[in-house]
């Protein structure tokens, strides 16, 4: 009994759901209430101001731009020489480091604790080094890479 009336009322449903989407609100309800005329946000007075200020200083007049910069010579950056690490020897009192800077491309050995071009020895393992740059960042240096 209800599967013959049910398709009706869904169609009647539907077109009132259409209907109320498709109708225009009246006069001054939803968004756009009151009249359609915007009122200007500045009195009239305060623009004629603006406008005799803005014609005795011209905004594009060179008096009101702002110095030029002067060129400068671009100085370099000085960035802290690369190390890469050649090897490590291991010894029954202490390991050492064998690392390769890049400003010379010499080895130089080194301990835990010693600073080798702005770079500290934090600890020597068999296969890596850690190293803390001034900044305090560490970095782990590998054999083979």
């Amino acid at each position: 009994m209800i599967a013959r009336w049910f398709p009706s009322v869904t169609l009647v449903v539907m077109l009132l759901v259409a209907a109320a989407i498709w109708v225009p609100p009246a006069q001054g309800d939803g968004p756009f209430r009151g009249n359609a005329t915007a009122t200007p946000a500045q009195p009239r007075a305060d623009l004629t101001a603006l406008a005799a200020a803005t014609a005795q200083r011209p905004p594009f007049d060179s008096s009101r731009r702002p110095p030029a910069q002067t060129a400068q010579a671009a100085q370099p950056i000085a960035q802290a020489p690369r190390v890469s690490l050649a090897g490590i020897l291991t010894d029954a009192s202490e390991p050492m480091a064998l690392l390769r800077i890049s400003t010379d491309g010499r080895l130089r050995r080194a301990s835990q604790g010693d600073a080798v071009a702005d770079w500290r020895i934090v600890r020597i393992d068999t296969a890596s080094v850690i190293i803390r740059d001034p900044s305090g960042d560490e970095s782990v240096l590998r054999l083979g890479k």
